[in-house]
């Protein structure tokens, strides 16, 4: 069976500390996968049919390579999700990148 849409966590750190949230303890060193490792989980998916990526974290807008790895799935024709707080992209990404990257942008709103 090929799985349609995967769930990839590419990195344990975010910029809030929601009570609910598994990610608040500190005490776990949190993590930001490699990109070459990342893209070579996102080679294999492609390589079975899957047809759809969601980021997530933490907050995968913190992740360094967030945007190239977003770039680099829709190359090979998969479509792109990313859920974020979107409080914090690497600085040298513009909302256009963003946008350009990924085809469904899901926002967490938090009170």
């Amino acid at each position: 069976m090929v799985p349609r849409e995967a769930v990839l966590h590419i990195t344990s750190y975010c910029t809030h500390h929601c009570p609910f949230c598994y990610f608040i303890d500190d005490s776990v060193p949190h993590f930001s996968q490699n990109y070459n490792i990342l893209k070579t989980i996102i080679d294999e998916l492609a390589k079975y049919g899957c047809e759809s990526i969601l980021f997530v974290g933490g907050d995968p807008a913190s992740h360094p390579d967030v945007i190239k790895l977003g770039n680099y799935a829709k190359s090979l024709r998969i479509s792109t999700s990313i859920l974020s707080n979107t409080l914090k992209f690497a600085p040298q990404y513009s909302w256009k990148d963003v946008i350009d990257a990924f085809d469904i942008i899901e926002v967490t709103v938090h009170r």
